[in-house]
């Protein structure tokens, strides 16, 4: 599991090799503070995509990428394939 916020620009929270226990992983997802801010949708998959699922950030070839995204329902923008 990896936590990125957007609002302009992406913050870290925490990527794939932070945690190895589920009850960590659980406090620090309930530790993180909401940014409130426009965001820009299409921005946001994009740069997921290209930086997120990366072997640096501990990615795995045999393990399907998923991402989950929470928004506010407002965006700056819109995704085009």
């Amino acid at each position: 599991i990896s936590l990125v916020q957007f609002t302009r620009e992406p913050v870290l929270e925490f990527s794939f090799r932070k945690h190895n226990c589920k009850p960590c992983l659980l406090a620090d997802i309930g530790d993180t503070e909401y940014i409130s801010d426009l965001n820009s949708v299409d921005n946001i998959i994009h740069k997921v995509v290209k930086y997120g699922f990366s072997k640096r950030r501990g990615d795995r070839d045999e393990v399907p990428n998923v991402l989950v995204m929470i928004t506010n329902g407002m965006s700056s923008g819109q995704f085009h394939e």
